[in-house]
């Protein structure tokens, strides 16, 4: 995942640049962004037509845009999700933040296969990388790459810590695939489904009506 999909995920929620930057404060432990970065993914997203914008005045200070996702939007945030790239099985899904943790916690918007999807594609890799470290371990009780005892043993216990993370990070995968099948659908979908196809139909067009974006009144605007 990359900036852009991040930002859709915190988007089921509408909010100012400023506020998603708070949202990302407190989403540290999977991606971080300063609003130097936030503030032109936000007008590249608008321009494809992914997220809308209005502007609305604030109790204090300058008047800021709100944004909104769109349909669209929601479905290139599925579509990223689903990324068949991300199954790949490279290292990089093992990494310390980074994106397979980011895809995780925006699974909510994808449906049940995607989601289970997701949980796997990290387990083959841990698997994977799992494998590498404990080949490592037997190459260095075989082969020392140092003489120092010291150096030998601050080796094999950054090889140790490395090795715990990623069994640790297993078990999280067993039990995250087991406790899946409890959810249900996304929760848009599931209530669609238990409505009228009309009813449906008559929110789809009131959606295409508010997606418009509003023109503000005058005095500066933050975007």
């Amino acid at each position: 995942m990359d900036l852009d999909a991040i930002l859709l995920g915190l988007l089921r929620d509408d909010g100012s640049g400023y506020d998603l930057a708070g949202r990302l404060r407190s989403a540290s432990h999977y991606w971080h962004a300063e609003l130097s970065q936030i503030y032109p993914a936000l007008r590249r997203l608008e321009s494809r037509g992914l997220l809308t914008s209005r502007s609305r005045v604030g109790h204090r200070g300058p008047r800021r845009r709100i944004y909104a996702i769109t349909d669209a939007g929601r479905r290139a945030l599925v579509d990223a999700l689903d990324d068949p790239e991300r199954g790949s099985g490279t290292r990089s899904e093992c990494s310390e933040k980074l994106p397979w943790l980011a895809r995780v916690r925006f699974l909510a918007a994808a449906d049940a296969s995607t989601a289970r999807g997701a949980i796997e594609s990290v387990a083959i890799a841990l698997l994977q990388e799992r494998a590498r470290l404990i080949s490592e371990r037997e190459r260095l009780a075989s082969q020392p790459l140092h003489d120092d005892p010291r150096e030998a043993f601050f080796e094999n216990a950054a090889l140790d810590a490395a090795l715990s993370t990623t069994e640790a990070r297993l078990q999280w995968c067993e039990r995250t695939l087991v406790a899946l099948p409890e959810l249900g659908a996304p929760a848009s979908r599931a209530a669609s489904d238990a409505r009228p196809a009309t009813d449906v139909a008559s929110d789809a067009s009131d959606d295409r009506t508010s997606a418009t974006p509003r023109e503000g009144g005058p005095g500066p605007t933050r975007s």
